[in-house]
């Protein structure tokens, strides 16, 4: 019994430090090579995420769609995702800030390496392909203590 109580104990350690951020895209450009150009898009996404410091994990749960897409998607549409990116070192200070950062990389795509930065404010991404890359800037809206919460902000 007393094990039990022990891992049950080591099980809600683990998640101790794990919070979700929910960030609206401000704008993004994106490079194509094979077209040699640059293009910049309005902000279109709420992204979810959640973040778990103790084990070194950021975890993108779903994704809503801010505005009509011009792929045919609509506005309020959810993506639910489950991307996962590994903090690449441990949190450093901003130097222009002075405030805590988070760096994380994950594979969002069989041909995709994206960068995450997490700051007080914000979350940086850029996402490379053979093709093209992409920078986004968002702005965080919110945060919880509730690591399994996808349903903030609707």
């Amino acid at each position: 019994m007393g094990l039990l109580i022990a891992l049950a104990i080591l099980t809600l350690n683990e998640n101790a430090f794990a919070y979700v951020i929910i960030a609206v895209e401000q704008g993004a450009a994106t490079y194509r090579a094979d077209e040699n150009k640059t293009s910049k898009d309005i902000g279109r996404y709420k992204t979810y995420f959640e973040v778990d410091e103790t084990n070194k994990i950021v975890k993108r749960i779903k994704v809503v769609l801010l505005t009509d897409d011009p792929l045919g998607d609509k506005k309020g549409q959810v993506r639910p995702d489950n991307t996962i990116y590994q903090i690449i070192e441990p949190s450093q200070l901003s130097i222009l800030k002075n405030e805590k950062v988070i760096h994380a990389i994950g594979q969002p795509g069989i041909n995709a390496t994206e960068l995450l930065t997490i700051s007080k404010d914000h979350v940086m991404q850029s996402k490379s392909t053979g093709d093209y890359v992409v920078l986004v800037n968002s702005k965080i809206i919110e945060r919880s203590d509730v690591p399994d919460e996808p349903k903030l902000g609707k």
